[in-house]
């Protein structure tokens, strides 16, 4: 909160399958916000920023251009924000014509030549997985505030309970879900102990409740 307060800009770091979606979400429906989320990895800069036509040389507008027109006719309601939440990779090629948004000039240069100003009512969050810092540059990370999720800030009894709370699990007894939570513990141990490549916890808690409801 202190740093929403403070920057435009925030990033919520965390590995995959910590929580960062799941929180953002909840987060945006309990203060009455909105959110518009653009998937990075699906996009070129082509499709994010926008280009001429090689044909007809005519300039269209990308995603970000797009989503900055749209906010600048809207009218907030009092108190309320927009969060643009850029989820996936944040490296060079997908930022390297953010940089002023996330700066204090606050504005998009299209590769026409035409600024754009980011409305005084949204924030733009980068949802990245720990990893992605490794290739972001100093001028994108700068200028934000930063949060950090542990991979066990949650932990996988929380999310097997939240899990089982599904639906398709809800006809699970109670004794059931206890036995389920204790065949966990080695389920988890077993995977530490003879994978390779370590998991995380919520990636296996998943896993099995996925196989669980396919076989209900």
């Amino acid at each position: 909160n202190v740093a929403s307060a403070t920057r435009h800009g925030l990033m919520v770091l965390g590995p995959a399958g910590s929580g960062k979606t799941r929180l953002l979400d909840t987060l945006c429906r309990a203060e009455g916000h909105r959110m518009h989320r653009i998937h990075l990895p699906s996009l070129s800069t082509t499709q994010l920023y926008g280009g001429f036509d090689l044909t007809t040389g005519e300039w269209a507008d990308g995603t970000l251009p797009q989503f900055f027109r749209q906010e600048a006719a809207h009218t907030p309601a009092e108190g309320e924000l927009t969060w643009l939440v850029l989820d996936g990779p944040c490296g060079v090629i997908h930022m390297d014509g953010f940089h002023q948004v996330l700066n204090e000039r606050k504005m998009l240069t299209c590769a026409n030549n035409e600024r754009l100003p980011l409305p005084p009512h949204v924030k733009v969050l980068l949802e990245c997985h720990t990893t992605d810092t490794q290739h972001m540059s100093m001028a994108t990370m700068s200028p934000l505030g930063i949060n950090i999720i542990a991979a066990d800030d949650v932990g996988w009894r929380a999310q097997l309970a939240s899990g089982l709370q599904r639906p398709e699990l809800r006809t699970l007894s109670g004794a059931v879900a206890q036995r389920l939570e204790d065949q966990m513990v080695e389920v988890l141990g077993f995977c530490e102990k003879y994978f390779a490549e370590p998991r995380l916890e919520a990636q296996v808690v998943a896993s099995v409740l996925a196989l669980l409801a396919a076989l209900l």
